[in-house]
């Protein structure tokens, strides 16, 4: 046989030389062993997996159950340390790439989207608001950040909420892609269901962006150049408006932004 045979027959299935019609009185007891032998094996795996299941948190793993959990136990972040070494001294404007991207904040009201350069005040307090927070990421000021929330954040999430105000330190973060777009407002002529906040206002903005280079001083939930909506929740008060709560969305079909 010549080398050009071997390799036409390489793939070519061997016969099989014993045939249930050489063999009618055994065939039937083959089969008969092949069926036991998958029974036992369905059996068995069965036997493995139903514990397994039992002990699984399905609505845990789906997002299912109660909205009154620990709002931020069930975030997702990248570990507990840095993603690499802060430099809170950097100047990211000399970094060439970080300027070629586009830097601006895009703030829209629903009907219309505006780019914002440099004269926020045109177009409301709240965009005020949103100007001096991405202006404060920017340059790594951690101290002009805190006093953009309201106190109340501060009791309530000041030791939870990864956006944190008494223990956050971050670097001048490389922040691009930026879009604020109102959801909605909400004047609160007898308050909020604590009857508290008589008289002011409830805004709600949907923020997307970027950061270039993250080192995860800021965000460790998204990793560089990545983006990650959140709803931000912002109490205006005699025409002062500050950030009450930052939150991540939950799940698709959750009724709650918490």
């Amino acid at each position: 046989m010549n080398s050009e045979n071997k390799e036409k027959n390489i793939d070519k299935p061997t016969p099989d030389i014993q045939t249930e019609s050489e063999n009618p009185t055994k065939a039937p007891i083959k089969r008969q062993k092949k069926k036991a032998i998958i029974f036992a094996s369905i059996v068995l795996s069965l036997l493995v997996i139903l514990p397994i299941l039992s002990i699984i948190d399905f609505d845990a793993l789906f997002g299912l159950g109660e909205n009154e959990k620990d709002k931020d136990s069930w975030i997702h972040f990248y570990g507990d340390q840095y993603f690499g070494t802060p430099n809170y001294n950097e100047d990211i404007e000399k970094d060439e790439e970080y300027m070629e991207l586009d830097r601006m904040l895009y703030y829209s009201t629903g009907n219309e989207t505006f780019q914002i350069i440099d004269d926020p005040q045109e177009f409301g307090s709240c965009c005020v608001l949103f100007y001096n927070y991405f202006k404060n990421l920017k340059n790594g000021d951690h101290l002009r950040y805190y006093t953009l929330f309201t106190d109340r954040y501060e009791e309530e999430y000041g030791k939870t909420n990864p956006f944190t105000k008494k223990e956050l330190r971050y670097t001048p973060q490389k922040v691009y892609n930026i879009k604020v777009t109102l959801l909605q407002s909400t004047y609160l002529e007898n308050g909020d269901a604590n009857g508290e906040y008589v008289g002011s206002t409830m805004h709600y903005f949907n923020v997307e962006y970027c950061i270039k280079d993250n080192n995860g001083t800021y965000r460790r939930d998204i990793l560089s150049d990545m983006s990650r909506s959140l709803v931000f929740e912002v109490l205006e008060t005699d025409g002062k408006p500050l950030i009450n709560d930052i939150s991540f969305y939950r799940y698709v079909n959750s009724d709650s932004k918490n």
